[in-house]
């Protein structure tokens, strides 16, 4: 199992940091919820695969098509860095990557 590094995609999906996904599951710390506001993180897997994979996010599995890609939300709470737990149907041909969809606080 993998901690996912949390890139800045302000800037675009292509500078986020695609890894190939772990067999016993990967982690990534969720965004922060406050005030009313969100910061939130996804998780973007690329499937490579000639066959759909599902991959669970905090227990809500979503299918990512044969040669697809699929942004996934991963829903904060009020205490940042949160571990959120990623698993995956299979992993052949799977890469994986998460991002902060907005920069970071100044």
């Amino acid at each position: 199992m993998a901690v996912l590094a949390v890139d800045d995609a302000s800037n675009g999906i292509a500078n986020v940091t695609m890894v190939a996904a772990a067999g016993g599951g990967d982690s990534v710390a969720a965004g922060i919820k406050v005030g009313g506001w969100e910061l939130p993180v996804v998780v973007v897997v690329r499937n490579g695969d000639a066959s759909s994979k599902t991959v669970t996010v905090q227990g809500t599995g979503y299918v990512v098509l044969a040669s697809g890609i699929a942004v996934i939300p991963v829903r904060g709470s009020a205490k940042y860095g949160d571990s959120v737990a990623i698993t995956y149907s299979a992993v052949t041909s799977v890469t994986v990557g998460a991002a902060r969809l907005s920069g970071p606080l100044a």
